[in-house]
Formats: C-alpha cells, structure tokens, sequence
C-alpha cells in the first residue's frame, strides 16, 4: 500500500485542503469551530465574554443553533467568536477559514490542523473500531473524558483498549501521542458510537 496519502495528511498545512477532505460532518465542522473559539478566548487581548460553551451545547443536542445565537448577541464583544462558533451551517467553513486568515495575533496553522486531524481522523485510512473494544471500561473512560475535556487520559483510554483486544496501531498512536487533542476525537467518538 502507498503510504504517500496517509504521511501528506499527517503533516499538511493547507487549511483549504484540509478541511475539503476532513471534516464531512457537519458535527466535526462545528467540533473544529468550538475549538478554535475556545482558542480566541484565550488570546490575551480577547475581552469577550466565553460563549464557545455554547457552540458544544449546540452539538450536544441542549440548544438549537437560533436558541444558542440569542443568548450570545446581548454580549459586546463576542462577534467574532459568534461567527466562528455559531455561523450557520451553510458558513461554519467559510467563518473558520476567515478567522485563520485575518485573526491578529494569528491562530497556529498547526495547531488547528492538528485539531482537525485528531476530530476528522485519517481520510487515507479510515478505522473501523470493532465493537469488542466498546468494553464497559472502554466507554466509561471515553464518557469521562468526553465530559471532562480531560485529554490527559488518553493515554489510560489506550492501555484500557488494548485490554479489550485492540491492536491498531493509529488508535494507539493517537491515544498516546501528543495532540492536540479536542472534544470530538475520532477514537473517543468511535468508541462512544457518535
């Protein structure tokens, strides 16, 4: 098997690119989007009040995307994390591109194509978890870090699957290697069956 597809994934750099063949989801899109808000957020000369909370809500079934929209306009200074986090499905690309191009201080190309990988996994070589590995320690760990954002886990969630029985090598990989890692985690959702 060429592996050439797999190893220009791995290290692409080019957002356009990236996110045609990574996330066809409309959940994964909107999985990057929360990231990256989460990420303006942090930026030392951001004074808007956090709403990336909001983008997850959205994905997780609690609110609607006109109901999240409403509560985030009363806020000043949260335009653009509204747009990023909370564009229409229609935009959710367009606004994610527009911010990367134009954010100052810049978003890291890399860090965001590295969350874009560990969301959408590897088009090249897509896994198919076996159910066997849905073990009930497998899934409660998943939950966990789910919830929790507690990435730091990951590294468990592997050792716990190979309890079960797995043995692929990009799972493991991915549950041990060093990130980024985010909400929507292709391993973590597949072992949560989402």
């Amino acid at each position: 098997m060429n592996d050439y597809p797999h190893e220009l994934w791995q290290h692409l750099l080019d957002l356009d690119y990236t996110l045609a063949w990574g996330p066809e989801g409309l959940r994964r899109l909107r999985m990057v989007a929360v990231e990256l808000g989460k990420r303006i957020e942090a930026l030392p000369n951001c004074d808007a009040k956090p709403i990336s909370h909001l983008g997850q809500e959205v994905i997780d079934g609690q609110l609607t995307l006109e109901q999240a929209r409403e509560r985030c306009w009363a806020f000043s200074g949260t335009w653009v994390i509204t747009h990023v986090v909370l564009a229409r499905d229609a935009e959710l690309a367009q606004w994610i591109r527009r911010h990367v191009a134009y954010s100052d201080p810049p978003v890291s190309l890399e860090w965001l194509l590295g969350v874009i990988r560990c969301i959408v996994g590897n088009p090249f070589r897509p896994v198919e978890l076996d159910p066997a590995w849905r073990s009930e320690t497998t899934v409660a760990l998943a939950s966990g870090i789910y919830a929790d954002h507690a990435f730091d886990r990951l590294p468990v969630l592997a050792d716990a699957l190979e309890e079960a029985g797995c043995d692929h090598p990009d799972v493991l990989a991915h549950c041990r290697g060093p990130g980024p890692h985010a909400r929507g985690c292709w391993v973590i959702d597949g072992v949560l069956g989402k």
